[in-house]
């Protein structure tokens, strides 16, 4: 009688297991669908391979699925504080006049009214 318990138990543990793999490998699945893949193909490898099944997924190449929900949660770039100021600076000064300023390498450039005018304001 114990055998036949100690086989039950054994047949019960690798179900479970097997169960554990299918819920494991369907999060892959999804994972690599979000990846842009969309065989189930990654369901089985996890399922029946486990842990390589689990890098494969994890090593898979992105193909540009489902970019646009990261891209949204990215801030726009802000400009620094000198760059706010230097443009507000040239922005003030639109008449005809043209406004004389410094560029990095520490040597004069003239911009004419029309240039300072097509800078966006702040």
């Amino acid at each position: 009688m114990s055998v036949l318990v100690e086989y039950l138990l054994i047949i019960l543990g690798v179900l479970v297991l097997l169960l554990v793999r299918f819920f494991i490998g369907r999060e892959f699945c999804a994972a690599a669908e979000a990846k842009g893949y969309t065989d189930d193909k990654y369901l089985w490898w996890i399922m029946f391979t486990g842990i390589p099944g689990m890098l494969l997924v994890i090593a898979l190449p992105d193909r540009g699925a489902d970019t646009a929900d990261v891209n949204d949660t990215v801030p726009a770039q802000v400009p620094s504080k000198t760059t706010r100021t230097h443009l507000s600076s040239l922005s003030k000064n639109t008449d005809s006049t043209p406004a004389i300023t410094k560029n990095r390498s520490g040597s004069r450039s003239t911009l004419e009214a029309q240039d300072v005018d097509s800078l966006p304001r702040l």
